[in-house]
């Protein structure tokens, strides 16, 4: 029963950090692996602690707090600046951002809709970084958010008592202290109207859908459905969620994983076994560390974004559209 536990505690934490779109991991890395269409700095990457996928590029925070970045860099959103103060990141469609250890924010890269335009302040705990919009927490519970706002996805003046963001293509999701769900933004699907309820405890943003983790280990989705993505599996047991573009993945407390939605490159088909311990969903593809530390793969791998390297000392994962990366021990 303590080992049950024990995962599902582990879990949960895991899947809330992704919600805020801060791939994060409290162990100290001594090396970072990358494989799909990014190429990693020839600089030292060691001591890593945590790593931020954007659209086309990708930032790591080392233990030293300094920050490299490495891919497409045609806006110098690849290119962060020269500090040792920085506690986290988030990476956006062409911009990224960072939170220094003071509270206050840093961006740089596409600034054509405001979005790296940051707001002043040193009250900060959390970032967020959309396509073309941003969201910070501050230590009061509230949000800021600023950047594109075409179709309201930045959360007004007024949204307190806020524990998690999620900064989605042109909508947003906050999770907020009393379990409930409250979205804003583009509404074409219904992917900015959550269920009404208190008990939720996680959040996760497919392409056009949401899913969220209620307190009792039930799934719950909305938004397009087109595929089955927002229709998750009936049960009580799920310990941890992940949204992909058109598909959902689930873990279960007992170390099984379980897919559905678009499934047209096996991407909601995962392997069977139940020693799995992290899962994460790309566009077409999905990833899941297993309790030795190893990496599974499996869905499209057009960019090699699906062949993760072979080793044993993994802790976390995140999936990009055609990329992925990973920490390790």
């Amino acid at each position: 029963m303590k080992k049950k536990t024990d995962i599902k505690t582990r879990l949960i934490i895991s899947v809330v950090l992704t919600v805020i779109l801060l791939f994060t991991a409290s162990t100290r890395a001594d090396s970072l692996l990358t494989w799909g269409d990014r190429v990693l700095p020839g600089s030292d990457l060691s001591g890593l602690t945590k790593i931020a996928a954007g659209g086309s590029h990708n930032l790591a925070l080392k233990s030293d707090g300094r920050i490299v970045g490495w891919g497409y860099d045609s806006l110098g959103q690849a290119t962060p600046p020269d500090a040792n103060d920085f506690v986290a990141i988030a990476a956006g469609g062409s911009h990224s951002l960072a939170l220094k250890s003071d509270g206050q924010l840093v961006g740089w890269g596409s600034d054509f809709y405001g979005q790296a335009t940051l707001p002043g302040g040193t009250d900060f705990v959390a970032i967020a970084a959309g396509r073309y919009h941003s969201l910070a927490l501050k230590s009061d519970s509230s949000v800021v958010g600023w950047g594109d706002n075409s179709y309201g996805q930045i959360m007004p003046p007024g949204t307190n008592d806020v524990v998690a963001i999620a900064a989605g293509y042109r909508h947003s999701l906050v999770l907020k202290s009393d379990g409930r769900l409250v979205g804003r933004g583009s509404d074409s699907y219904g992917q900015a109207t959550p269920p009404d309820a208190n008990d939720f405890v996680a959040i996760a943003a497919g392409g056009y859908h949401g899913l969220a983790l209620k307190s009792d280990g039930q799934l719950v989705g909305w938004g397009n459905d087109s595929y089955g993505q927002a229709t998750p599996p009936a049960g009580n047991d799920f310990v941890a969620i992940a949204a992909g573009k058109y598909h959902g993945l689930a873990l279960r407390s007992d170390g099984s994983i379980v897919g559905w939605g678009d499934d047209s490159y096996g991407q909601a088909t995962p392997p069977a076994g139940n020693d799995f311990v992290a899962i994460d969903a790309g566009d077409y593809h999905s990833l899941a560390i297993k309790s030795d530390g190893r990496l599974v793969k499996w869905g499209n791998d057009d960019y090699g974004q699906a062949t993760p390297p072979d080793a044993s000392d993994f802790v976390a994962i995140a999936a990009g559209y055609y990329h992925s990366l990973a920490l390790r021990s």
